[in-house]
């Protein structure tokens, strides 16, 4: 299955290890934002178990609220409640943080994280845009040189009513009304995260997916962040931008053995995709039962590339044989090193109507695409913007066709994957 694959990060190990999540030997700070109904729990609790699994201890800390507990949330698990005047006492006695607003309502951010640290492990913190913005300022002030990396999360406004609309069965009347009053603001609350996701260091679309596994969705998104943390604490770079674009680079270096601006500027040069003989071992071991022809796999020839809405995109020339193709995503997928932007890869139907590639029919012209990415933005970036996501394309060509341009209609389809994330 093609969902399954979590490159060679997941397969070999090649970003994992004790330490593989660390920068300078200190736990990291994982906070977790995003509108409501963005699925931040349920992250939280995926990246905290992914984590742990990978050999680094973590801890979702628990936080404080002046708001009653809803439906099925449990005292002093999902959140402690206080009243405001307790919250002001455990913030002068350091009980609490970092205080902040939410529909009139206080919150407070536990110093349970220091705990943790002090403990070795990483502390998950869950809040909103104005806590990241004060805790981040906390740290500041405190002199703690921990790296604090921020995962937002999105999805529409219509998946974001539904969830909330599912989630209120067996809530009370008094508990239904304060969230229909919340949900009045959502153009609001919308506009703040769209206009400020600058701000997040690593943006992820968390969109409901008819057909697509709720469970198998998030594992998948997780497993996206702890790639991310992995080449974190590898790479050290000192902004999101430069995050990103080090990202790109590590993919296209890992399948090139060029960076990628180099790669624009070699494209006539006879540059290939070079599939690595660890990974196409891996694949031929993992496929047993139809064996593998590495010489139609180990050289795939560029046919374009193209960078706009920093959006490194590479055309390969692919066959018309749709096993060939299956194989081609597979492969790019374990030696990118890191697990690709969507749950269900996309093939396009004579360029027309978009399918999962697992739906790719036996015959037909079909074209497929398959992008990797710390940034899935709620707008489409500027047309100059820095590298942040490289897309590979599959196309069957000749050596008359002509790529043009990205388009803004392509761009938008490749950053929000036509809906499957």
């Amino acid at each position: 299955m093609i969902s399954d694959n979590k490159g060679l990060a997941g397969k070999m190990g090649t970003l994992g290890g004790e330490n593989a999540y660390l920068n300078n030997n200190l736990p990291p700070i994982i906070i977790i934002v995003g509108h409501y109904s963005s699925g931040k729990t349920t992250f939280s609790d995926e990246v905290q178990a992914q984590m742990a699994a990978g050999g680094m201890p973590a801890v979702e800390v628990i936080n404080y609220k002046t708001r009653p507990l809803r439906g099925t949330e449990l005292p002093d698990e999902d959140y402690i409640r206080v009243t405001p005047d307790e919250m002001k006492a455990h913030q002068a006695s350091g009980r609490v943080a970092v205080v902040y607003e939410h529909d009139e309502r206080s919150y407070g951010i536990s110093r349970e994280y220091a705990d943790a640290i002090q403990k070795g492990q990483s502390p998950i913190i869950v809040t909103d845009a104005m806590g990241l913005k004060r805790f981040r300022t906390y740290l500041q002030n405190a002199g703690l040189r921990n790296p604090l990396y921020s995962f937002m999360l999105h999805t529409t406004p219509k998946d974001a009513q539904d969830r909330l609309i599912r989630r209120v069965v067996g809530y009370s009347e008094d508990e239904i009304r304060e969230i229909k009053e919340h949900m009045r603001g959502q153009e609001k609350e919308f506009a703040i995260y769209r206009e400020h996701e600058y701000l997040f260091r690593h943006v992820f679309r968390n969109e409901t997916r008819e057909g697509v596994d709720k469970a198998v969705a998030m594992r998948h998104l997780g497993s996206r962040a702890i790639d991310i943390l992995g080449l974190e604490g590898r790479l050290g770079a000192s902004s999101a931008e430069d995050f990103r674009e080090l990202y790109v680079n590590e993919i296209v270096q890992n399948l090139f053995g060029v960076s990628g601006r180099e790669i624009l500027g070699n494209i006539n040069q006879g540059l290939v995709l070079k599939i690595p003989e660890q990974a196409l071992d891996a694949y031929a071991g993992a496929h047993a039962e139809a064996p593998l022809e590495k010489s139609q796999f180990s050289q795939i020839p560029i046919v374009a590339a193209d960078s706009s809405y920093g959006i490194l995109s590479i055309c390969l020339k692919a066959t018309k044989n749709q096993d060939h193709k299956r194989r081609l995503v597979d492969l790019i997928a374990m030696a990118a090193g890191v697990t690709h932007q969507y749950a269900e890869l996309e093939v396009h139907l004579a360029g027309y109507s978009a399918r999962t590639l697992n739906q790719m029919p036996s015959g037909g012209l079909v074209d497929f695409y398959i992008s990797f990415s710390p940034f899935d933005p709620m707008k489409l970036p500027r047309r100059d913007a820095r590298l942040h996501t490289v897309a590979f394309e599959g196309i069957e060509t000749d050596d008359k066709l002509r790529i043009g341009p990205m388009t803004e209609e392509r761009a938008r389809k490749i950053i929000e994957g036509n809906g499957s994330s």
